[in-house]
């Protein structure tokens, strides 16, 4: 699962150019834009510093730093930040709501040295999946379920590989009018879709980085009826 780490630095400057100082703000969140638990390794090759910080889903570390140059107008501190979130974490969401509707999702991660292994599942219910054409709602029940699994890899510290293959699947029944309805109509639609996807991603310098991707996707899409399947001719 890819995260992202975002680094703002903020210096100000001496009108007496004895001394620079500034802020540093480190946020890591998930795709989603969610804060996430995490440490980060900060390191200066200027002025020789290393320490570590450690942010939770609610708290974005702040830390304020200085590098003290003498007659010089300007930063240029080298650093490094990284991070890594190793063992088990997990995450279990369960949802409800009117005409029937519930929903769950589950989702799993383990990260190892510079390995993180990724799954995810969930589903999705309600008898009003689709805007009914009468009334009534007949026959507007829908499923839906989706399953994901992904492995993620630092070769180094300028390169990343990533793999990982998702399923979905919807199954709904069509709504009936009321012609339909009286005569016993039944007709069901699915919709099934598998992706692979894989990446290789370098970093050449701080204002350049390539990434190299590819997928394949497979879709079908069924539609059954039982024999008293009534057509509609709309006026």
């Amino acid at each position: 699962m890819l995260r992202c780490l975002a680094l703002v630095l903020v210096c100000a400057l001496s009108t007496s150019g004895q001394s620079i100082s500034g802020e540093l703000r480190l946020k890591v969140t998930d795709p989603s834009g969610r804060g996430l638990e995490s440490r980060v390794e900060l390191t200066s090759e200027a002025n020789d510093y290393r320490k570590t910080f450690a942010t939770d889903e609610r708290f974005h570390r702040r830390h304020s730093c200085g590098v003290r140059k003498k007659n010089r107008r300007h930063c240029r501190t080298q650093r490094c930040a990284r991070y890594a979130r190793t063992g088990l974490h997990g995450q279990v969401d369960l949802s409800g709501g009117s005409f029937d509707t519930g929903g769950t999702s589950a989702q799993a991660q383990y990260g190892w040295g510079r390995n993180s292994v990724a799954v995810s599942a969930d589903g999705d219910h309600t008898d009003r999946y689709l805007n009914p054409p009468v009334v009534q709602n007949f026959t507007n029940s829908g499923t839906t379920g989706d399953f994901a699994a992904s492995y993620e890899r630092d070769l180094t510290e300028r390169d990343r590989v990533s793999v990982s293959v998702r399923h979905e699947l919807p199954r709904f029944l069509v709504p009936n009018e009321q012609l339909q309805q009286a005569a016993g109509q039944r007709q069901d639609r699915d919709n099934f879709e598998t992706m692979g996807m894989g990446s290789y991603q370098h970093v050449f310098s701080p204002n350049a980085v390539g990434d190299f991707s590819g997928m394949v996707r497979d879709n079908a899409n069924d539609l059954s009826s039982n024999p008293n399947s009534t057509p509609v001719i709309a006026f």
